[in-house]
């Protein structure tokens, strides 16, 4: 819906190519990798799929939606850089997560960290942009508009 509008200025890319597909892209991406996991043979365990794929594209897709998104400049200077934040936040979770994962001697101990670590990442980008997108719109002004205009008073009458 973001990346769509129902018009350009209504888009978060403005309607560029690049940031729309990109976006589009992303918002797919899950829903691909489920439906190609209904192809996975139980009985094989390599995936279908590589991980780095599952990890690299969707990140990059989330570069580039994010600096589109930036150079756009449809949304408010004030909250342009705020999908970049959310971005950041879920990366640096998913890595302390997998370095808090990494000892097997302590990975029984902080299973319950990572799980909250997860969730702070999809939280930032799913509810925390939702937030955000609240907040831009309800802090725009609207252009005034007269409700009552009285006629000129003038003295040359």
């Amino acid at each position: 819906m973001f990346a769509i509008g129902s018009s350009s200025h209504d888009s978060v890319t403005a309607r560029r190519p690049l940031g729309t597909i990109a976006l589009i892209l992303l918002a797919l991406w899950s829903s691909a990798m489920r439906v190609i996991g209904l192809f996975q043979d139980p009985t094989n365990p390599t995936p279908i799929v590589p991980w780095e794929v599952t990890i690299l594209i969707p990140l990059a897709l989330s570069l580039v939606a994010v600096v589109q998104i930036a150079r756009a400049g449809v949304v408010p200077r004030r909250w342009r850089w705020m999908p970049a934040i959310a971005l950041g936040v879920q990366v640096a979770s998913v890595a302390l997560c997998q370095l808090l994962m990494m000892d097997p001697a302590t990975t029984m101990q902080t299973v319950g960290l990572a799980s909250a670590l997860g969730m702070i990442g999809f939280l930032a980008g799913t509810l925390g942009l939702g937030i955000v997108a609240l907040l831009a719109v309800a802090s725009e002004r609207p252009a005034s508009v007269p409700v009552f205009s009285s006629p000129n008073d003038s003295p040359n009458d």
